[in-house]
């Protein structure tokens, strides 16, 4: 037993890895599909031990049901790994994925596999070198068993996964397949062995395997971090907070929200842009972006659109806010005191900022196509603040009169008939 410590290590290492990689990446297909392969490595690899080691399931009938049950079924999940990448390719190009056919048609032979093993659980297995010192063996039961259902199972998934990796996938998971592939030869020496006398290169071999897998799935999800670690710049922390819990669809179902939408733009920009150096004035945009951003952060709003020097920002949705109009009137302040001072330090009084706010009942949901999906709001508030912003004066915030005030001002707003009347917020 001692000499098979090893590979009980190794193989504990696989199963808790598989747990951890699965709670940090849960809600992805393609990271379930992983976790479950390797665990089911782990296991196998372990079984493969007791099978060798322990009077109650050394090799017979059992003990080759339940070996070759691991190997088939963590081949399949390892299938399923790579039929999900596919599935995510086909579904963003909008084409039927010919690689999933392959796969699923892999699945269905290693099922077979599976099935003919509780036939006849007790032929052994035949392995490339056998085939290569005797050749006869293909005339053996076994043979067309064992060997030759997981070979066509493995030389589909082959190809499979060359013709994804030859196509526009995601670059993240695209490394992460090219581990796998790597890894794989390592894990079925290690899960398909069956001499005792080498059994202590187990732990070698599946080790080197899990290397490799660790690599690529690290990468990833280091990948993965770096990506929400930038989304979170532009999406406040209730807006994040909703998707961990409920998921990105929640977010993004259509709905009507009472919100409220502050919009900002620059006086001046065009001229100024112009006339100085394209490095100051991307300098002066980034700056005044992370000034908005900030923002929208503190006040729980959600940055919409960016059009040249103009921002949107919507302060209740996706996140329904009883307080939402107070909130941007906040935010608007800030916007404006925060914005004014950067701009007149950086430019001296060459551009200025003007605010626009409204509010009011607004259709939200996600648009667009098998490509891309885009966050709207559709609604009056939005085109009231936007023109209003286009009517502030540097320094002004222009919001809509709501009920129970007074506004004083009338504006003649593009796209309205008729005078409209709003208020300049102190």
């Amino acid at each position: 037993m001692e000499k098979h410590v090893a590979t009980i290590l190794v193989s504990m290492i696989a199963i808790g890895m598989a747990g951890i990689f699965y709670r940090a990446d849960k809600n992805s297909p393609t990271t379930r599909a992983s976790s479950l392969f390797l665990a089911l490595v782990g296991l196998a690899a372990l079984w493969t031990v007791a099978a060798q080691t322990h009077p109650f399931v050394q090799w017979g009938t059992f003990s080759n049901i339940v070996g070759r049950s691991y190997e088939a079924f963590a081949t399949i999940a390892g299938i399923e790994w790579v039929r999900r990448v596919g599935k995510m390719l086909a579904q963003e190009d909008g084409r039927r994925w010919f690689g999933g056919i392959m796969e699923r048609f892999a699945q269905i032979l290693m099922v077979a596999y599976w099935i003919l093993v509780l036939i006849f659980p007790n032929l052994r297995p035949i392995q490339f070198p056998v085939l290569f010192s005797n050749p006869g063996e293909v005339f053996h039961l076994a043979f067309w068993i064992h060997f030759l259902p997981q070979q066509i199972a493995l030389w589909l998934t082959g190809l499979s996964v060359l013709i994804t990796y030859l196509r526009p996938i995601d670059q993240a998971e695209k490394d992460r397949l090219v581990y796998l592939v790597i890894s794989v030869p390592f894990f079925m020496a290690a899960t398909w062995w069956s001499r005792a006398e080498t059994a202590h290169l187990i732990p070698l071999v599946l080790g080197v395997g899990l290397l490799i897998y660790f690599a690529g799935t690290i990468r990833y999800l280091i990948v993965q971090g770096q990506r929400a670690t930038f989304m979170r710049r532009f999406m406040p922390k209730e807006v994040a907070h909703m998707v961990r819990q409920k998921g990105l669809k929640s977010a993004i179902q259509p709905d009507e929200l009472d919100i409220s939408v502050v919009a900002c733009d620059l006086r001046g920009f065009t001229k100024y842009a112009a006339e100085n150096d394209s490095k100051l004035v991307l300098t002066l945009l980034h700056d005044y972006y992370a000034v908005v951003h900030e923002a929208a952060q503190e006040f729980g709003g959600t940055v919409k659109d960016h059009a040249g020097d103009g921002v949107l920002t919507l302060v209740g949705a996706p996140v329904v806010m009883d307080d939402h109009r107070q909130r941007a009137e906040d935010m608007a302040r800030v916007i404006r005191d925060k914005g004014c001072a950067l701009i007149e330090q950086r430019t001296e009084g060459q551009v200025g900022l003007g605010v626009g706010l409204a509010s009011g009942t607004v259709t939200t949901g996600a648009v667009g196509g098998s490509r891309r999906l885009e966050y709207v709001a559709v609604g009056s508030a939005v085109n009231m603040a936007a023109r209003l912003c286009d009517k502030a004066a540097n320094g002004d915030i222009l919001t809509d009169v709501v009920e129970g005030q007074s506004g004083d001002l009338v504006l003649d707003l593009k796209g309205y008939t008729g005078e409209i009347t709003a208020s300049r917020l102190a």
